[in-house]
């Protein structure tokens, strides 16, 4: 059976966490580290396919098989995956604490949800 309690908006409650999200100092420490390790997994994913790529100049077999999106954008995106795993759990744990020391995660735990 389906309970028939009112639920909450999750919209304002969406728009609060982003907006704490980008006014904390934590998001743009992690922007400040990714920047460089996405830009040279990029630079890198260049230059390994570009090398990959001279071979195929002159058999056409190899230039079938090469691919830019796992050559160049795999890699790249390599890099913010590696990034985001071990450092986006810092910001989560920030907002987190920030929530419990104001009060605020009691009262979110309260809402009505299905």
């Amino acid at each position: 059976m389906r309970s028939h309690e009112p639920r909450a908006p999750v919209a304002p409650l969406l728009r609060k966490e982003m907006r704490e999200l980008v006014t904390g100092n934590s998001l743009w420490v992690l922007m400040l580290l990714l920047s460089p390790l996405v830009g040279y997994s990029f630079i890198q994913a260049v230059a390994l396919y570009a090398e990959a790529s001279r071979p195929a100049l002159s058999i056409p077999e190899l230039a079938r098989q090469l691919s830019p999106f796992d050559g160049i954008l795999v890699p790249t995106l390599g890099g913010f995956y590696l990034a985001i795993t071990l450092l986006f759990p810092f910001i989560a744990i920030r907002l987190i604490a920030a929530e419990k020391a104001s009060g605020g995660l009691k009262l979110l735990v309260q809402l009505p949800t299905g």
